[in-house]
C-alpha cells in the first residue's frame, strides 16, 4: 500500500506540566481529546484530582525539576505527552493535504495491547486512508510519537508502485 505520509513529533514533558501548573489537565483533556480518549483517560487517571492545576516543582537552577515530580504526576504527564506528541505527528503526516482538529483524531490503547490510531470517518473518506500505525516512546523528559498512514490502491496502480 502507498504512504500517503509520515510524521513524528516530540513533546518535552518538563513544558508541558509548566503549562499544567497555570491550567487544570482536564481542561487539555476536554480541549483535545474524543469522547472515548476521555473514557480511557479517566479509567486511568480517575482517581486523581486533575479539576486543579498541578503543584509546582520548583528546581534551583530554574525550570521544573523532573526528577522532583511525583511518580503518578509523572506518569500522567507521559501520557498526555504521548498522546499530544501523536495527535502533531498526525497533523505533521496529511498536512497540508489535510487539516486535521484535535478531536478528529483519536490515540486509543486498550489493556494489554498496543496503541492504534482512529481518524474520524470524514478524514478517512477524504484521504482515502486504510491503515495507520503509531508508535510511543517515553525516555525521561520526552514523549515521542511517529504516525504512518497508507492508502489501498488498485491491483494496477500497486503493480506499478512495486516496479519502481
Amino acid at each position: 500500500m502507498p504512504i500517503i505520509g509520515i510524521g513524528v513529533d516530540t513533546c518535552h514533558l518538563p513544558h508541558l506540566h509548566s503549562l499544567l501548573t497555570r491550567h487544570s489537565p482536564w481542561r487539555l483533556v476536554r480541549r483535545i481529546f474524543t469522547v472515548r480518549e476521555r473514557e480511557l483517560f479517566e479509567q486511568n487517571f480517575g482517581a486523581l484530582d486533575l479539576h486543579k492545576p498541578l503543584s509546582k516543582y520548583p528546581n534551583p537552577e530554574g525550570g521544573p525539576h523532573w526528577n522532583r515530580i511525583p511518580p503518578p504526576q509523572r506518569r500522567l504527564l507521559s501520557y498526555l505527552g504521548g498522546r499530544w506528541a501523536a495527535k502533531e505527528a498526525a497533523f505533521k503526516a496529511l498536512y497540508p493535504t489535510y487539516h486535521l482538529q484535535f478531536r478528529d483524531v483519536s490515540i486509543l490503547k486498550e489493556q494489554g495491547a498496543k496503541p492504534c490510531i482512529v481518524l474520524s470517518p470524514d478524514i478517512v473518506e477524504a484521504a482515502n486512508v486504510s491503515a495507520s500505525h503509531v508508535s510511543l516512546s517515553h525516555d525521561g523528559e520526552i514523549a515521542m510519537a511517529y504516525v504512518v498512514f497508507e492508502r489501498s490502491c488498485d491491483e494496477q496502480t500497486c503493480a506499478k508502485l512495486t516496479k519502481q
